[in-house]
């Protein structure tokens, strides 16, 4: 799979449901696994699945998710992204922002850049790198 400077993953989670992090205090780790698709014509429409995305988020004290996230790819499993950041604690789970793109592995490994974290369910991911 080839991908360009700028690309849109969707992410399904793996296991049905999620933590509901509505009243969850400060310091709840959550864990992210999900299944990663290309967008598919409509925004949020997942289409060939092409790797997944793994990691955690820390609820911090001030609303904050303190997010840390590995994407890797089915087309060579030494080809990683991974990103860092906070998010807002929203509706319960993890709201939209921005994360940076702090490094990566195989041909991502020069990789800086953002992902626009877009948490409509399910999630979307639009890089740029």
């Amino acid at each position: 799979m080839e991908f360009t400077a700028d690309f849109t993953l969707v992410g399904l989670d793996i296991e049905e449901g999620r933590m509901d992090l509505t009243d969850a205090p400060a310091a709840t780790v959550t864990p992210v696994d999900q299944d990663l698709h290309l967008e598919a014509g409509e925004p949020f429409e997942p289409g060939d699945h092409v790797g997944e995305v793994h990691g955690t988020a820390i609820l911090t004290h001030r609303e904050r998710l303190v997010c840390h996230l590995t994407f890797s790819f089915d087309a060579d499993p030494d080809d990683s992204i991974v990103v860092h950041g906070t998010l807002p604690r929203e509706h319960g789970g993890m709201g939209p922002g921005r994360l940076a793109v702090t490094g990566g592995t195989g041909k991502f490994h020069k990789a800086a850049g953002t992902v626009q974290v877009e948490t409509r369910n399910p999630k979307r991911y639009r890089f740029t790198l």
